[in-house]
């Protein structure tokens, strides 16, 4: 008969026999596991603010094509021209197309954050990196697409990627110390 072996004993100086690396990197490790949690919650709460802001968006198309086109009524008036309503009508369809295009390509954002937001344990660096990628891009292409909006919510859009980049450190960080 084979006897099964006997689990060694825990050493009551088991602790000084210890690497201190293998202490500080579990302290480390545990820190930047608390950061990667803020991380997440950088990504979610940007996927529910652009999935939120977006439908409220959406449900106000109207309101906004009805003020884009009487800015452009005013702008043909100041010249002294008159607008004609065929234009004005088609007008009134493209711009709706398109913000209702605009409105649900940002809830797909949207609902991307909030799947990178899910990932970023499993994969902290891809989830960051991407992340911060497709917010910076969609803020160059808006801005690309109407200047204006560059400057609408500055301050936010600021905030969010000094927010990314400092996730996107702490992600490289967690993969220093789990090599």
């Amino acid at each position: 008969m084979m006897q099964e072996p006997e689990e060694p004993k825990p050493d009551f100086l088991s602790f000084v026999t210890t690497s201190p690396h293998a202490c500080y990197n579990s302290l480390a490790r545990s820190a930047k596991k608390e950061q990667l949690k803020v991380a997440r919650y950088i990504l979610l709460l940007i996927g529910l603010l652009t999935i939120a802001w977006n439908g409220y968006e959406f449900s106000q198309i109207d309101r906004a094509v009805d003020l884009e086109v009487q800015k452009r009524i005013n702008s043909l008036h100041a010249k002294g021209l008159v607008e004609d309503q065929v234009e004005v009508t088609q007008l009134r369809n493209r711009l709706a197309r398109f913000i209702q295009f605009a409105c649900g390509l940002m809830v797909a954002v949207g609902i991307v954050f909030v799947v990178l937001g899910m990932m970023v344990y499993a994969y902290p660096l891809s989830a960051t990196i991407l992340g911060l990628v497709i917010y910076v891009g969609s803020i160059a292409l808006f801005g690309f697409l109407s200047p204006e909006t560059l400057l609408q919510g500055a301050l936010g859009k600021i905030v969010f990627v000094v927010a990314l980049a400092a996730s996107v450190r702490t992600a490289i960080a967690w993969r220093v110390t789990a090599t």
